[in-house]
């Protein structure tokens, strides 16, 4: 191998490092990769963006169309309903009938899209037949993963392969080529889910009674947030509006529930007035709300020259800032306790530059005691609301059961859809109540719930949210994009039914042309496409939303550098190594160190890069052995899809987490088993359909 290809393989190791850390966003590692290939002379600048004419992409383009139609006309909610009338309330009818349908929508759209459509319908479903949602919601992300290795646009993989099996000289796959092994791999994941439900399937405890909603306040754990502040007849706070209260801002509680006299007022605006007597339900971590109460009930003084304490600020921060110490009492709470610095400065938004005691300021005490004096900055700023909560009465909740849900207050959950602009974002930062009329109340995230600090806290990818606010806001929430619902009532879901026929016609249309190959594969897909925008059943705006930019980009940029592992001539290298040390283990050997490897780099990597970067070494070693080169593309690609281990592993995975519960070892349990199947099938049957000699 040559110098120029050495350094090329380190710097592909370097990029693979990237992608494995999320260090920067794919899109934008991928992107910075490709240029950096292009700088120096890998890549051809006339090739450098041929990704994004290529036909795997203009075929990924027209899934999400597709995808997006079917969405919108209702057409996989309905279907999703009538199998439930057809199969009744049988828990493992009902398994077999959610991976049955995840499996067929996905192989005709993009896996997480065909989750996405599905998940409220399936949730809907467990209601109504008493079943935890758990229990159905990890059968419909593993048959989505499953269900795209049945079609050539099933998932990206697929989709990528015949690009790099054109610029190899090979017949690229057909539409329907990967469907026997597809179909098969379908059929025994769904046998192995159906037949160790019982034993590895998480049962999240909910009422188990027909038509019963879940109590999502226990399923989120509520009351063991919630406790009541008494506003008492001299209280700063009394005709202050709880927007300038300070207990969102200062104290991180959310207003819950206002008791007045007989009446109680669910969900309060910012806007309202807080009045004398009243008695507010709040959710909040009460030891921290305590903590933070003793300090803003301390006297505080400012300190007119600030001079000599400069030198504790940092040097970014504005001259002109006011110092302020704030004393310890003997009898104030925090005596003799833990300095929870880095608390009071989150809370609190000031600095903390140190505590001075015995005449010197020591700008690490882990100790508070009386006499102590904390010089803090930027106090002055919060001095007039720290005042008013400074009397404030804490107690327990007595009723644990206190209603928080009305005829007019609705309590609901909904998972950030897939392709969701508030990702990355916080609630405070797209002011979240104001904008959709619902307080926040918790988070779903990693298989528990978040009840702290939510507002400030960047939302992820597959986080639930659970949501408090008037019903007559219901329809704001269900029809944003950003959102899936989780609900039964779908009745506020602007569905376009009327025009699923032309949903329909456009993937029969689809698929027609790519099984007859009067045109080729991403000529029918955009053909597709565009029959869903002609025909009424999306509108070019909304089709523009469908596509998720950050995989075209991914992919567009991964294809020159596929190429170049090839062209450089690293894959001819690695091809050789592997001849040279594993080659007289026969090629049966091969087949399933290239299967286990793909799978291994799309449970941390994306499949398409698994893809990406074995499809030419595979290519190379099957020259080598004068083995049949379509088998271990075959089982290279397939496997790039046996990604069921972690809820990482997938996003099909991770978007059902929120919804059901889940840990990261629910995944596992069941996706260790549903990958040995896999695998076991796949090894069984490949060399059956492909034989493996090239001869």
């Amino acid at each position: 191998m040559t110098s120029s290809a050495i350094v090329f393989l380190c710097l592909l190791v370097i990029l693979i490092v990237l992608f494995l850390s999320e260090r920067f966003p794919v899109d934008i590692t991928a992107i910075s990769g490709l240029l950096l290939f292009v700088f120096l002379g890998y890549i051809d600048m006339d090739d450098a963006f041929n990704g994004f004419s290529s036909p795997a992409v203009i075929t990924m383009m027209g899934t999400f169309f597709l995808g997006g139609a079917l969405r919108v006309t209702g057409v996989a909610d309905r279907v999703a309903r009538l199998i439930h009338e057809f199969v009744g309330e049988n828990e493992i009818y009902n398994i077999a009938a959610v991976m049955c349908l995840g499996a067929t929508l996905s192989a005709f759209m993009t896996n997480v899209a065909a989750v996405a459509v599905l998940l409220p319908a399936v949730v809907g479903i467990a209601h109504h037949s008493g079943i935890s949602p758990s229990r159905l919601l990890l059968p419909l992300a593993f048959s989505a993963v499953l269900g795209g290795m049945v079609t050539l646009i099933g998932t990206t993989p697929n989709i990528l392969i015949g690009d790099i099996m054109a610029g190899s000289g090979l017949e690229p796959f057909s539409f329907f080529s990967f469907s026997p092994l597809g179909v098969l791999l379908v059929l025994t994941g769904i046998v192995a889910v159906v037949f160790a439900s019982q034993l590895l399937l998480p049962d999240k405890a909910v009422p188990r009674r027909k038509r019963e909603k879940r109590d999502l306040r226990k399923v989120y754990k509520l009351e063991e947030r919630l406790f009541s502040l008494t506003i008492n007849s001299e209280s700063p706070l009394a005709g202050v509006p709880l927007s300038r209260s300070g207990l969102s801002t200062l104290l991180d509680l959310h207003v819950m529930a206002i008791l007045r006299d007989k009446e109680r007022v669910l969900a309060p605006s910012f806007e309202e007035i807080i009045r004398a007597g009243d008695v507010l339900i709040v959710r909040g971590r009460i030891s921290e709300v305590k903590y933070m109460l003793s300090f803003a009930r301390a006297e505080a003084e400012r300190i007119e020259d600030s001079s000599p304490y400069l030198r504790y600020s940092a040097e970014d921060e504005e001259k002109d800032l006011s110092f302020t110490f704030v004393d310890i009492p003997d009898e104030n709470q925090l005596a003799g306790k833990k300095f929870r610095r880095d608390r009071l400065e989150d809370y609190f938004s000031f600095k903390v530059l140190g505590v001075k005691r015995d005449g010197e300021l020591d700008p690490d005490t882990a100790e508070l005691r009386a006499g102590d004096r904390v010089l803090v900055t930027g106090y002055e700023k919060i001095r007039p609301q720290l005042k008013m909560l400074s009397d404030i009465e804490l107690h327990e909740v007595e009723d644990e059961r206190v209603a928080l849900e009305s005829d007019e207050i609705e309590i609901v959950e909904v998972i950030l859809s897939p392709r969701s602009s508030l990702i990355g974002k916080t609630l405070r930062d797209i002011s979240f109540r104001d904008k959709y009329g619902y307080q926040v109340l918790a988070l779903w995230r990693a298989g528990r719930p978040v009840r702290s600090r939510v507002a400030i806290d960047p939302l992820h990818f597959g986080d639930a949210l659970l949501l408090q606010g008037p019903k007559s806001k219901r329809g704001i929430i269900r029809n944003d994009d950003n959102f899936v619902v989780l609900s039964e009532d779908s009745d506020d879901r602007k569905v376009r039914s009327a025009r699923a026929w032309s949903a329909i016609v456009a993937l029969l249309v689809t698929i027609a042309l790519a099984v007859s190959a009067i045109v080729p594969v991403h000529v029918a897909a955009f053909t597709g496409a565009a029959l869903t925008v002609i025909c009424g059943a999306l509108t070019m705006t909304e089709a523009y939303r469908e596509i998720e930019w950050k995989i075209i980009f991914l992919l567009a940029c991964l294809i020159p550098i596929g190429a170049a592992v090839e062209t450089t001539g690293v894959a001819s290298f690695i091809a050789h190594v592997l001849v040279d040390n594993v080659g007289h283990m026969g090629p049966v050997a091969l087949l399933i160190g290239f299967s286990l490897l793909a799978s291994l780099l799309s449970q941390t990597l994306d499949g398409s890069l698994s893809v990406i970067l074995l499809a030419p070494i595979s290519l190379q070693t099957a020259k080598a052995l004068d083995l049949n080169p379509y088998a271990f593309l075959m089982a290279i690609t397939l496997s790039a899809s046996i990604a069921f281990l972690t809820p990482f592993s997938h996003k099909a995975n991770l978007l059902v987490m929120g919804a059901g519960g889940y840990r990261v070892a629910d995944y596992f349990k069941m996706g260790l088993l549903l990958s040995v199947v896999s695998f076991l099938t796949l090894w069984i049957f490949l060399p059956i359909l492909y034989p493996l000699s090239a001869s």
